[in-house]
Order: structure tokens, then C-alpha cells, then sequence
């Protein structure tokens, strides 16, 4: 745990995520806490959008998952940053600008942004 919240504090004196971003994080680090957030309503009292992820596959649910919105963009900042350490392969997402996207459910954008359909499965991307 320490070795997490060091790379969560040297993000910081980097500015690669805010204080805020990193007290989340530093919060699901803690045993107490079994890795699950608290999301409720935030300062201004509107409640906390989801990232809504579902997959079906031979008609059985195999993935059903609400993310917080907050937690994604954490995510998928760290996932740039930090990700192509532990996989190379992740260092292809260096190339994806996900600001415009996380900027553009920011902005309302909401609904499905992935629908995939074959034979076998199913996956929808939704933000409610």
C-alpha cells in the first residue's frame, strides 16, 4: 500500500492529478474501505453520473458494472500515465486524447457511446 500512495503523491508534485483525484484514490487504498468508494452527491448536490458497462454473451450476463464518472476519468488518467509501466501494450493510449471525451460528458453528453452487437454477445457503453 505504501508503494501506491507514494506513486499517488509523486502524481501529484508532478500535477499530473489534482489533490482532490489523489485523496480518492489514497481513500480506496484504505483496508476499511475494501477498495469501494463513496459516491454520492457532490458539492453543488447533483448526484454522481455513471459509466455504465454490459455484456452478454450466449444470453448469460457476464459483465454488468456501474463506474463513477470521477473514478473513470482517475482511471483513465492513471491508466496514460502509469499503465505502459506494468504493460507495454498500454502505452497505446498515450495517443488517445480521452480529455475531449471525459470533456464532453462533462459537458452533458450522455446516453450510449458503444453499442456492439454479433451473434453471440452484446456490449453497451452507456452514461447516465
Amino acid at each position: 500500500m505504501k508503494e501506491e500512495a507514494r506513486k499517488i503523491l509523486k502524481m501529484v508534485e508532478e500535477k499530473k492529478i489534482t489533490a482532490e483525484e489523489a485523496e480518492k484514490l489514497m481513500d480506496m487504498l484504505e483496508p476499511d474501505n475494501a477498495g469501494i468508494p463513496s459516491f454520492y452527491a457532490g458539492a453543488d448536490g447533483n448526484f454522481e453520473r455513471f459509466l455504465k458497462v454490459k455484456v452478454v454473451e450466449d444470453g448469460n450476463n457476464k459483465i454488468d458494472v456501474n463506474v463513477p464518472l470521477s473514478l473513470v476519468e482517475i482511471g483513465l488518467k492513471l491508466g496514460t500515465l502509469i499503465g505502459a509501466e506494468f504493460e507495454p501494450k498500454l502505452q497505446a493510449l498515450k495517443s488517445i486524447d480521452f480529455n475531449e471525451l471525459v470533456n464532453s460528458i462533462n459537458n452533458g453528453a450522455q446516453g450510449k457511446l458503444v453499442e456492439i452487437e454479433d451473434d453471440d454477445t452484446y456490449v453497451s457503453v452507456t452514461v447516465e
